[in-house]
């Protein structure tokens, strides 16, 4: 008898705490700015982004296909893309981990060769997508070019 009830009581904390984990953003997320964009990036794959392309690689970093076109800032965790609201002066690289329920500025650099203008975009990783087997297959993001803080 006391195995059965031991054996509920951990089961309803299980519960309890995988519910309270499910709710990435949730209903405290902060709304969407107006400019939102929504992308799926595939694993190992990239996206267009302000005429340059952001890759996810197998290691689940961002960086730039080419190099020196953009740089990032550690991923922090932010209530979602709005919550992104200035640009740090320093701490930027040319990658940068992907993390769920982060958010990240962007330094879009300067490129004579391409005629790129240097520009700032916010991005929030909404979470990563994942295959039967468990595998990260690519990740959910919202981003926002020619961001420019209020």
């Amino acid at each position: 008898m006391k195995t059965v009830r031991l054996l509920l009581i951990t089961l309803s904390i299980g519960l309890l705490l995988s519910a309270m984990g499910c709710s990435k953003g949730g209903g405290s997320s902060t709304p969407d700015p107006q400019n939102t964009v929504e992308a799926w990036i595939p694993i190992g794959r990239s996206i267009a982004f302000g005429g340059r392309y952001l890759v996810m690689t197998d290691q689940k970093v961002f960086r730039a296909s080419e190099i020196n076109q953009m740089e990032f800032t550690v991923g922090l965790p932010v209530k979602g893309l709005s919550s992104i609201n200035s640009i740090p002066k320093s701490g930027y690289a040319l990658w940068s981990e992907v993390k769920p329920g982060c958010g990240y500025v962007i330094h879009l650099t300067a490129d004579s060769f391409y005629g790129f203008l240097d520009g700032w975009a916010r991005l929030y990783v909404v979470d990563f997508t994942y295959n039967e087997a468990h595998s990260v297959t690519g990740v959910n993001v919202k981003y926002e070019l020619g961001w420019w803080p209020d």
